[in-house]
């Protein structure tokens, strides 16, 4: 299949457009991700903060307030509220029933609740083998108002910021789908637009190989299309003109031939006869046309044939005398040129 200007040049911006979704698609889905995950970690961390100002003012007892307080901030929430000593110790967890505590293990060694004891914050993304899903912890120090120190964790599943990011990139490919569509046809009125003066080139410049040597590009711009259109025209000037001029040295050329007594003929380096004049055609009394056949069809003489091959041969002009059976014979003085 033969691909056109007009295919290749939509092709072209198509890859384009292709190439630009594709990265616009990688690079906005990356920040975004990344954006969403850093504005629920902020959001999570604001949340800790208040809910550890409330915490310091209303646990008196560790064990005995935690649970009821990791529930109360629950609701508010909605983030898993985890009270954790500095042993480790779970003391309350708004997921769990206060009678179950004893059964959870020690926190001491998670991410978030050592880098909060050693830097006074902390946050983790990890799996959670109680919910069996991937949450996103943050985690403060605080203490009690009888001074008893701890450990306040707020934590989210990752499901529900997963859903959301899940539902920007069905939007946001629908959106690049939609505009590639639009690229499309754009493209395509670009590509007709901008092909429109090279199909009229490619035209004009097939009538001018079949001799119609008048026709013009129409020169409608200053840019690199309008310079090849006026350099076509100029090319087909010239070569009307040497045209013309060699059809007017042929002419002359042939009006020479015509009128000589003597017979000319011209061959190739083979012996196949190209041209011939009427006094040629007489001496040998030919009434058929004898361009394009072997000298040896013409006559078939050897002392004549012997003469070109020695011309052939040695490439110097010769001059030789032969009679030829021709009505009783006739002798002719012929002259041999390479």
């Amino acid at each position: 299949m033969k691909l056109t200007m007009r295919w290749k040049l939509l092709g072209s911006h198509l890859l384009v457009a292709l190439v630009m979704s594709g990265v616009l698609y990688g690079w906005l889905s990356s920040t975004l991700d990344k954006h969403m995950q850093e504005e629920t970690r902020a959001g999570l961390l604001g949340e800790a903060r208040l809910a550890r100002l409330t915490s310091v003012r209303e646990i008196g007892n560790m064990r005995r307030d935690a649970p009821g307080m990791a529930a109360a901030i629950a609701r508010e929430t909605r983030a898993r509220v985890t009270f954790i000593s500095l042993r480790g110790e779970v003391l309350g967890d708004s997921d769990v029933n206060p009678a179950e505590l004893k059964e959870l293990e020690n926190h001491l060694n998670r991410p978030e609740v050592q880098q909060a004891l050693k830097s006074g914050q902390g946050s983790s993304i990890r799996y959670s083998a109680t919910l069996k899903t991937d949450m996103l912890y943050v985690a403060f120090p605080f203490q009690s108002v009888t001074g008893e120190g701890g450990v306040l964790r707020l934590a989210l599943p990752l499901s529900t910021l997963q859903k959301s990011r899940a539902s920007f990139h069905a939007v946001l490919g629908i959106s690049l789908a939609a505009a590639l569509f639009i690229s499309l046809i754009l493209s395509y009125i670009l590509s007709n637009f901008t092909s429109k003066s090279l199909r009229t080139m490619a035209k004009i410049a097939t009538q001018i190989g079949r001799g119609e040597f008048g026709r013009r590009v129409p020169v409608t711009s200053r840019d690199e299309v309008g310079e090849l259109a006026t350099v076509m025209n100029d090319m087909a000037v010239r070569i009307e003109s040497e045209l013309k001029s060699v059809a007017a040295e042929k002419n002359r050329l042939d009006t020479i031939l015509r009128g000589m007594g003597e017979g000319v003929m011209v061959t190739d380096a083979t012996g196949v006869i190209t041209l011939v004049n009427p006094a040629f055609r007489t001496l040998f009394d030919l009434r058929e046309e004898v361009e394009g056949k072997p000298l040896i069809d013409i006559t078939r003489h050897p002392s004549l044939n012997d003469a070109f091959k020695k011309l052939v041969e040695t490439k110097n002009e010769r001059v030789e005398e032969f009679t030829l059976p021709l009505h009783g014979g006739k002798t002719v003085l012929t002259h041999w040129v390479p």
